[in-house]
């Protein structure tokens, strides 16, 4: 993965932790009902791909450094927040 900036992480940051394998494309649309009917558990597949993301050995471990894993942890608490006060409304 190649990530050219923070800014650009975060500019893509809500579309990589909203994934979903139902959303994907193919060539042709039988071509995708044919591989989505042969994955058992859908929801687990997504949350096995967010971990393969964003997990302790994810594709993103390994772009940031300590402070910067501390910055990231930062935001990405903040970004809870405010879907929890959006949530509230």
């Amino acid at each position: 993965i190649k990530i050219h900036s923070q800014s650009s992480l975060d500019n893509h940051y809500q579309s990589l932790s909203c994934i979903d394998v139902r959303d994907c494309e193919a060539s042709r649309p039988e071509d995708r009902d044919m591989i989505l009917s042969g994955i058992s558990d859908l929801d687990a597949l997504n949350a096995e791909l967010q971990w393969a993301i964003f997990g302790t050995r994810g594709l993103l471990s390994k772009w940031v450094d300590g402070p910067g894993r501390a910055a990231l942890v930062a935001r990405i608490l903040r970004r809870i927040e405010g879907q929890a006060v959006l949530s509230a409304v």
